[in-house]
Parts: C-alpha cells; sequence; structure tokens
C-alpha cells in the first residue's frame, strides 16, 4: 500500500474514533477497503424470499366473457354500482390478467372499453397485476391509457412499482400523464415527479388541472406549495420533513436489479438505471452503501455517481463513500460525492485527498466535495491550492470551493479571468461562472442592490425550460454573462470595502 493510502487511512481511522461517544467501543483502524460480490448474493436471498411467481393458467372463453361482461357492465351500470364489477374481477385473481392486457394492446376495441380494462386489471389487486399496469404505462401507444394506469398504480399501492413510474417520467411526453405518474408516486412517498409537475404546471398555468394536483400533492405532506416540496425534496430532505414508508422485499429486489444493470454492455440500460436510482428516496440509501463494496468497478463507481445525484438524500452512506477513498477507482466518486450529500464528517479525509502526493483526479474531485460542503474551516487548504501554477483545474475548483466557503470577495476576480480566459486554458467556463452567480445571489440575500440587479440580469439569459439551446446559443449566452460581471464586479468589489 502507498504512503498516501497508508496515510489516508489513519486519518480515517483517527475521525472514526473522535467521532465516538464514550459509551460506544472505538471503531477498529481501517486496514482497506475490502469488496466481494454483494449485488448477486443480495438477488438470490430475495429470490428465494419471495419466490417464484404463481403461474397463470391460460384464458379460457368463460374468462374472456366474464372479462367482456365486466367491461360492459363498469361502462354502463354508472359509478354506484362500479364496486360491483371491481369485487367480482377481484375474486377471480390473475386468470384475467391476460384478457385484460390483449384488449388494451389490441386495435377492436374502444378507447373506454380499454380504461375499464385498466382499472378492472387494478381492481384485481394482486402484484401481477402491478406488473401488467406496468407493461402497459410503457408500451400502450394512447396516452390515455397510459394515464389510467398511471393513476391506478399508485391506488394499488405496492412499492415495488416506484422505479417502473420513475422510468416513465423520463421518457413521457404526454403532459395528460405526468400529472398521475407524480400522483402515484407521491402516494409511495417519492417525489420525483414534483419537479416534472412543477414544470407542466407552470406552462399550463396557475388555474390548470395541473397546478391543482401540485398543490394537492403539498397539503398532502403538509407543505406550503408544491414548489417548496420540490426545493425539500431536490436538497435532500435534510431535515426528515417528507415522509418514508418502510419498503418491501420485492421494491429491495427492484433497487438491487437496477444496481446489477450498472454493468450492462448497453449504456442506455446504465443510464436508465442511474437515474431511476438517483430518483429514490432515503429508503433505498442503505442498499447503495452496500453496493459501494462490490467486487464489480463498474457498481461501485456508477452508484458514487448515483449518491452525488441523490445529493443530501444519500447522506446515511458518508461512512461508506469515506472508505471509498481507499479505493484507487472508487475514490475520486466517492470524494465529490461525499460533498453531495452533505456529510461534514468528511472534511478532513478530502482536505488530505488534496494533497500533491495524491493522484491528480483524486485532488480535483476532493476539492469539488469540499466545494459543495461549503465548510469554512476548509479555506487555508483551499487557499494553497491556489497557487500551483501546472495545475490549473485544480486552482481553478479551489477558487470555486471558495466561494461557496464563504469566500468569494477574495476570489470573485480570479474566477472571472479563469471564466474569460477558458477557451484558451481548456478549462469549463460555466462552473466558474456558476461559481460567481452563487456569490452574487449570497450578497442579494444580504440586501446588496446590485448583486441583486446582477443576478436576476444572469438569470434573464437562461433558455427557456424543455428547450435544448444550440450551441451558438450556448456560447452568447455564456459571453453576456461574462459581460454583466465584467461590468459589475468593480462595483461588487469596491462596495465590499
Amino acid at each position: 500500500m502507498s504512503r498516501p493510502a497508508q496515510a489516508l487511512l489513519a486519518a480515517i481511522a483517527l475521525m472514526n474514533l473522535a467521532a465516538c461517544s464514550e459509551e460506544s467501543p472505538p471503531v477498529p483502524p481501517l486496514l482497506a477497503f475490502a469488496t466481494r460480490s454483494i449485488v448477486a448474493p443480495a438477488l438470490e436471498r430475495l429470490d428465494l424470499s419471495i419466490g417464484a411467481p404463481t403461474p397463470i393458467p391460460t384464458s379460457t372463453e368463460e374468462i374472456r366473457d366474464l372479462a367482456g361482461n365486466l367491461i360492459l357492465f363498469l361502462n354502463t351500470a354508472g359509478p354506484a354500482m362500479s364496486d360491483a364489477a371491481f369485487d367480482d374481477a377481484k375474486s377471480q385473481g390473475d386468470s384475467l390478467l391476460p384478457v385484460f392486457a390483449g384488449i388494451l394492446s389490441g386495435s377492436s376495441h374502444s378507447t373506454d372499453e380499454k380504461r375499464a380494462a385498466a382499472r378492472l386489471m387494478a381492481a384485481v389487486g394482486t402484484p401481477a397485476a402491478a406488473n401488467y399496469l406496468l407493461g402497459q404505462l410503457e408500451s400502450n401507444r394512447d396516452e390515455s391509457i397510459r394515464a389510467v394506469c398511471a393513476w391506478k398504480l399508485g391506488d394499488m399501492g405496492y412499492d415495488f412499482v416506484i422505479p417502473g413510474l420513475i422510468r416513465r417520467l423520463k421518457y413521457e411526453k404526454a403532459q395528460s400523464v405526468t400529472p398521475w405518474l407524480a400522483l402515484s408516486l407521491s402516494k409511495l412517498d417519492n417525489f420525483a415527479g414534483v419537479a416534472y409537475l412543477v414544470t407542466v404546471a407552470d406552462w399550463e398555468g396557475p388555474a390548470s388541472g395541473s397546478a391543482a394536483q401540485l398543490q394537492s400533492i403539498a397539503d398532502s405532506v403538509s407543505v406550503a406549495d408544491g414548489y417548496t416540496l420540490n426545493n425539500i425534496w431536490l436538497s435532500g430532505d435534510l431535515d426528515g420533513k417528507l415522509p418514508q414508508s418502510a419498503r418491501s422485499e420485492r421494491y429491495e429486489r427492484e433497487v438491487w436489479r437496477l444496481i446489477d444493470h450498472l454493468q450492462d454492455f448497453q449504456l442506455r440500460g446504465v443510464d436508465d438505471s442511474r437515474f431511476v436510482l438517483s430518483s429514490l428516496g432515503k429508503t433505498a440509501v442503505p442498499i447503495l452503501s452496500q453496493a459501494l463494496h462490490d467486487e464489480s468497478s463498474y457498481v461501485r463507481s456508477h452508484v458514487a455517481q448515483v449518491l452525488l445525484r441523490m445529493g443530501g438524500r444519500g447522506q446515511f452512506a458518508g461512512p461508506d463513500l469515506v472508505a471509498g477513498l481507499a479505493d484507487e477507482i472508487l475514490a475520486p466518486y466517492a470524494a465529490e460525492a461525499l460533498g453531495a450529500v452533505q456529510y461534514p464528517a468528511a472534511e478532513s479525509a478530502l482536505l488530505r485527498c488534496t494533497a500533491a502526493s495524491y493522484d491528480s483526479g483524486l485532488r480535483v474531485a476532493a476539492v469539488r466535495g469540499l466545494k459543495r460542503l461549503g465548510l469554512d474551516s476548509s479555506a487555508p487548504t483551499l487557499r494553497g491550492l491556489l497557487a500551483e501554477p501546472d495545475f490549473p483545474e485544480l486552482a481553478q475548483a479551489a477558487a470555486e470551493a471558495l466561494v461557496t466557503c464563504g469566500f468569494g470577495n477574495e476570489v470573485a476576480g480570479r474566477l472571472l479571468l479563469i471564466a474569460q480566459g477558458a477557451a484558451q486554458s481548456g478549462l469549463d467556463p460555466d462552473t466558474s461562472l456558476w461559481a460567481l452567480r452563487w456569490w452574487a445571489a449570497d450578497r442579494s440575500a444580504g440586501g446588496e442592490e446590485t448583486a441583486r440587479t446582477l443576478v436576476e440580469a444572469y438569470d434573464a439569459f437562461a433558455p427557456p425550460p424543455g428547450i435544448p439551446p444550440t450551441t451558438q446559443e450556448d456560447r452568447e449566452r455564456r459571453e453576456a454573462r461574462l459581460a454583466l460581471f465584467d461590468a459589475a464586479l468593480p462595483e461588487l468589489l469596491k462596495s465590499d470595502g
């Protein structure tokens, strides 16, 4: 083991010992980052515990007739009699599912008949019925049918459908379906759909049904409005304001399946899995923490990226991410994730990883982790990194980190020069622009009028939501924002005294 690795492990051990109370036994030193097969045994255990699905018998003519009669009854008898149709469907169990699925995917039935088939499928109420509805949600071309499927999946109460609902959020184009995806997820204590519903409500206006649905979801968890709810979810719900129900073994198995797909050859499957996993709630984090120790380097690195995207919801994984700093492959991913999950106990380990004796990629990642933590105690080390002329990427990251640590006035001018010369230096100007905007917003929050005006003008150049800008539009927006800071910076620094 190299000296830097030994030093890091010793620091981690000391940090763990310092965190222990007098009543707790001392934490033994971390000798190595051990990996083993984690994902495969977990899936085997859950498959054995849940058991194989019961085979669904071939539909008989009697079952097909019954399905048709139930659909006819549901569409003609009126709402007061609908429970009778649902009770009959439930009593027949899974035998009706293939018939309803055939009706939903066929072309010889009306939309009303298909909607009734979806509602009756949900009334069957079994895990198999939920899986059939998920299949229709994914494949049915009729958006009105997808909307019914999304709606009923939330009413069924099965938590293992959460990943499927989230995945559909990524690909759903119909504004009539998205609100139902968001509503059903919220019924299952997942609020990943709220951001999508916010966008739809903004498009449709405050008097729209989407806006009403957004407010309804917020009311259900005693939050003032949907925008506040979205902010709480995206910032990690560190105060535990949102409900998080205990999860079933079926849910756990779906999470492990997604983790298993992180090592797929097809990149789309990997990207889908990362998207869904990073949109899960805190109850998935213990599973992700275990997966950080899997023998597959693909699993370890992708899981760390998932935790980074989760933000504060991933805070529980902090100790395992700190341990991952000793793994050559995982270390840079873990370093940045530690800041994103807001795990302040990692500060000393991250500061150590900025030393010149460590790999350059890990050094930059550690600084980015410190940037996300934003602790003023990191400033002395970050200031020292500004003076490395042969490592401009590290100096840029350190300057940006000093902003979030509360010392933006010291480096604002440097960051503007970095952003202006990024094309020649090969650095990313947008990260420095983001840091400058953060600094201005912080001063605006303190009541500074010049900073407030600057932030408003900066934000006005943002592209319309949901419309990807062209390369030319990106360039023009960046140049306009640089011009704003170039004009305002002297006055801001002067007012700082």
